[in-house]
């Protein structure tokens, strides 16, 4: 990810915005929402986790408790297209109320 071309980009947005946090002083926090044919492979943002890492960056990665529910894609993203569906954006939500009060 780091060096790839396909991802460069990416990493630009990426860089203007944490450096937007900085000058602006807010914390900024990556939601990393795989797409629905990944949604418990918890290596698929490898790359972008290491990133953000050696960024500095806070980051959730939702393949992880995705992958622990053992909930199948289709209990988390409509049937006809990638995004999540009402049960998917709520275990997103109790998710990060959970972790963000910690």
């Amino acid at each position: 990810y780091e060096t790839a071309e396909v991802t460069k980009k990416n990493r630009e947005g990426l860089d203007l915005w944490i450096n937007d946090a900085k000058k602006q002083n807010y914390q900024l926090i990556i939601v990393l929402i795989p797409p629905k044919i990944h949604h418990a492979n918890t290596n698929f943002y490898g790359g972008m986790r290491d990133y953000l890492v050696a960024k500095n960056i806070r980051f959730y990665d939702l393949t992880e408790p995705f992958a622990a529910s053992k909930k199948r894609s289709e209990q988390l993203y409509w049937l006809n297209d990638g995004h999540l569906n009402n049960e998917g954006n709520v275990f997103v939500g109790e998710f990060l109320a959970n972790t963000l009060k910690n």
